[in-house]
Formats: structure tokens, C-alpha cells, sequence
């Protein structure tokens, strides 16, 4: 039976056997699809359907269970807000976008987006930041370290690195440590140390990060 092509308005549920050989909405600012498994796959490509996104109740699942063997493939750049966890490789990362500039002298000061935290096993834990600095003026200059929590893990006068003023000349600063911390959860972040007599600023052309990853 072929309807008259006009518009069909329903007031209520609709059910019915078989199929829709289209799926097509209309603009509009949001959908609802109320699913669990939300299942997708041509007979052309994949075959069966496969769980394409998943409600895990507090976590939104991607591929679920590695229905798509090879993975998920991004075309494109990837944007992330917060701390990106992997429970495979255990690495975390943090970065730090907002320009930072450090006032006071002689005191160690957190960068405050430059931290994670990781859950270790028992395994040594590799410590990489890559960090934007600028000392003004000719004759400032500030050291960087790691903390684990309270515990500065290179706490002598240099620091992991240290960088010398020039005005306003940028640096590129990395810090490497390999640490042997107990299994548990640790936070790690980064701190610089002000020298001199004028300020440094941090992230100032370009984001500063650190990632830590357990070697297992």
C-alpha cells in the first residue's frame, strides 16, 4: 500500500513490524534515542551490527569491546578537555594553556594545569614535561621540578633544569625523571622556582605539558 505523499502527524506511539528503510529526521536542535547500545554496521561493509557507543551509566563507551577490531580512526584533530587515561598503556597527560607569571622569589610555585594523577601497580614511572618559559629581564632566571604529592623529587638548588634570562626570549624547557613510587594512586605536577628580579611567564607562546606513563 502506498500512502499519499503529505504529512503524516501521530498523536501517541506507533508500532509496527519490520522495518524503516530510512532514518531521517528533520533539522532540529536535539534527538533523543533511547538506547543502551546504540548498534550500527552495513551488510556492505561490516555485516552484523556492532555496538558503535554504549551507556556504561557514568561512561560513554566507544567500539565496546573491540566490535571493530582495528580500532577507532579520527580524521581530523582531536580536542580534549581534562586528563586523558589509558587503562592499556597507563599514561596520563595534563597541559597547561593560560599564560602564568611567576611573582614570587625563591619559593617553589605549582603551575596548576601541569599535574595528574596516575594509579601504578608497582611498576617505575617515567616523568616527561615540555614547557613554554620567558625570563624578563637580563638577569632572571628560574629552576623546574617534579613533585609526587608532597615530595619534591629533585629538590637541590638546580632543580631537573633551569633556564637564564634574556629579555623576553622564550625557552623550550624538558624535564625527564624516572621514579620507583610505591603501588597506589599519585598525584605529579610541575613547579618552578623564581631567581632574580624579574618575573618568569609560563605558556606564554605555547601550551606546557606533562605525561607520565607506568612502564609495565
Amino acid at each position: 500500500m502506498v500512502c499519499a505523499k503529505t504529512d503524516l502527524e501521530v498523536r501517541g506511539n506507533v508500532d509496527y513490524d519490520g522495518q524503516q528503510k530510512k532514518l531521517d529526521v528533520s533539522d532540529t536542535f536535539s534527538a533523543n534515542i533511547r538506547c543502551a547500545d546504540f548498534n550500527i554496521g552495513s551488510p556492505g561493509r561490516r555485516g552484523k551490527p556492532g555496538r558503535a557507543l554504549v551507556d556504561g551509566t557514568d561512561v560513554l563507551s566507544i567500539n565496546y569491546r573491540k566490535d571493530w577490531p582495528k580500532g577507532v580512526k579520527i580524521d581530523g584533530d582531536l580536542h580534549v578537555t581534562g586528563q586523558i587515561t589509558s587503562s592499556g598503556l597507563n599514561i596520563v597527560m595534563g597541559y597547561q594553556t593560560q599564560t602564568q607569571t611567576i611573582t614570587t622569589r625563591n619559593a617553589w610555585t605549582a603551575l596548576p594545569d601541569c599535574k595528574v594523577t596516575i594509579t601504578t601497580r608497582g611498576g617505575k614511572v617515567l616523568i616527561q614535561a615540555n614547557l613554554d618559559a620567558q625570563a624578563i629581564g637580563g638577569d632572571s632566571w628560574g629552576v623546574f621540578t617534579i613533585y609526587r604529592g608532597t615530595t619534591n623529587l629533585k629538590p637541590n638548588k638546580t632543580g631537573l633544569a633551569s633556564i637564564h634570562g634574556r629579555h623576553e626570549q622564550n625557552s623550550s624547557v624538558h624535564l625527564h625523571w624516572l621514579d620507583t613510587p610505591p603501588a597506589g594512586t599519585h598525584q605529579y605536577q610541575v613547579y618552578v622556582q623564581r631567581r632574580g628580579n624579574h618575573h618568569i611567564n609560563l605558556s606564554e607562546i605555547a601550551p606546557s605539558s606533562i605525561i607520565v606513563q607506568e612502564m609495565i
